[in-house]
């Protein structure tokens, strides 16, 4: 018996509304030198049934049965028992064109490819509408010159090697005898299960391929995972990378691949950020800040970091500095109209000039007390940039009234933020700020607009 082109794999759960349909694209491939192995992950619906009615049709459809373990483990499952020169992995919703394992297998070939992926687009089932889709094959990240039909991801993309396309596998074909010379198998994750096999396969990989041609119709619908499981898949996505970095570190590509990694992990958090439900939002953050530090610190320090960063602002959220408001007395206070914050659950905090002696009453009944967000100090320590950043490191620190000494003081002050896009920022708002000379109208949309995004997301100080 002839051996296979191409062992197609699809994971398949209560996928009946649209199971038929993906099928059809498989059966009907031009290339028909294909086997077709289908795993039922302990689906509850007609699934099975109409696999069954498939095989039945087609000689080439192999069916699997396990209980549901979600995708990584059918994937794994499939490759297990297949035959193919090359491994294509597929969703159970998706549409193909007829001529995409022709295409594929043709560049595969002729380039001796490790790897070869291929454009999508998306449509929306609700509506019918389809849009282009750059980041499942982004060739913008070769260098000049470089062939997009033959390419080393280290040698033409460097530290964009892991933004080459996105990390799902259903729009690549591997060529089996790669995946297993590295051992490339997909995590038990209920998601992000495809991204440690994806990432590493370009780490290793010394010849990949790019087809510009869209192949793949991808659907979104409201039953996607990206969906309905937007919070499970960020504390996901999270595991996924540190077993990333693991595998990384033990196949000695770490130092290599850092840099790629960090900026790949970066991109990822950020869309997980703009993604995210409110109740989801805080702890995530949270887990990202105490676990991720590091690698922003690393990153921060690169001259190109502020090329690299997503536009969303979103991500800024993840590392923005504490806001610390000083107030020459406890005046202060009522004369811009703040004594709400003291009652609200923020990062920002206050330093009054003065003793606490005579603070009043009412100031020990407030939230701000309670968290510790309330600081006295002397005079003379304000006048001293190098103590007041020794005091409270890592802050944009906003003086009250706005004097021309107060605004020296910010600026003296700036070059204390430890990373650059604080820096960034601080230098900005010092900006705006000078030329509105602060009034109460500005101050109270600026303190508004700080606590509305920092009580989800940072600690308090």
């Amino acid at each position: 018996m002839n051996t296979p082109a191409v062992s197609v794999i699809v994971p398949v759960y209560n996928a009946e509304k649209y199971l038929c349909q993906t099928l059809d694209c498989i059966c009907g491939q031009t290339l028909q030198n294909i086997e077709i192995i289908l795993v039922d992950d302990g689906s509850t619906d007609s699934s099975l049934s109409i696999l069954r009615t498939y095989e039945q049709k087609d000689s080439r459809i192999k069916i699997i049965e396990q209980k549901n373990q979600y995708a990584g483990v059918a994937r794994n499952n499939g490759m297990h028992i297949a035959k193919g020169k090359y491994l294509s992995f597929l969703d159970s919703d998706d549409l193909f064109e007829p001529h995409m394992y022709a295409t594929m297998v043709n560049i595969a070939e002729k380039e001796q490819s490790d790897i070869v992926m291929c454009n999508v687009d998306v449509f929306y089932d609700l509506t019918g509408k389809t849009e282009s889709r750059s980041h499942f094959c982004n060739l913008s990240h070769l260098r000049k010159g470089a062939s997009p039909l033959h390419f080393c991801p280290l040698t033409d993309a460097g530290d964009q090697a892991f933004n080459l396309s996105s990390p799902a596998p259903w729009n690549k074909l591997f060529r089996k005898t790669f995946v297993e010379k590295h051992n490339l198998s997909y995590a038990p994750f209920k998601s992000s299960n495809d991204l440690e096999f994806v990432l590493s396969a370009f780490a290793h990989a010394k010849v990949v391929s790019a087809c510009t041609d869209v192949l793949i119709h991808y659907r979104i619908s409201p039953n996607s995972i990206s969906h309905t499981q937007k919070g499970r898949s960020a504390e996901t996505s999270m595991r996924a990378y540190e077993s990333l970095k693991k595998r990384l570190i033990a196949d000695n590509l770490w130092n290599s691949y850092q840099n790629a990694f960090n900026l790949r992990y970066c991109n990822s958090e950020a869309w997980h950020i703009k993604t995210l439900s409110k109740n989801h939002t805080l702890n995530h953050i949270l887990n990202w800040r105490d676990k991720w530090e590091p690698i922003f610190k690393l990153l921060s320090q690169s001259q190109q970091w502020l090329r690299y960063t997503p536009s969303s602002s979103d991500f800024y959220l993840l590392f923005d500095p504490m806001v610390i408001i000083i107030l020459q007395n406890i005046k202060e206070l009522e004369r811009f109209q703040l004594g709400d914050l003291l009652h609200s659950n923020t990062a920002i905090s206050f330093i009054i000039e003065g003793k606490e002696e005579n603070a009043p009453d009412y100031l020990y009944q407030t939230r701000a007390w309670e968290q510790g967000r309330i600081h006295f100090i002397q005079p003379q320590t304000v006048a001293s940039p190098t103590n007041l950043a020794q005091k409270f490191p890592h802050t944009i620190i906003i003086e009250l009234p706005l004097t021309n000494a107060a605004i020296k003081r910010c600026r003296e002050l700036r070059r204390h933020l430890q990373y650059k896009l604080w820096r960034e920022r601080f230098s900005l708002l010092i900006s705006f700020m000078h030329r509105t000379q602060l009034s109460k109208k500005f101050l109270r949309k600026y303190l508004r607009h700080r606590i509305k995004e920092l009580s989800q997301c940072l600690k308090v100080l």
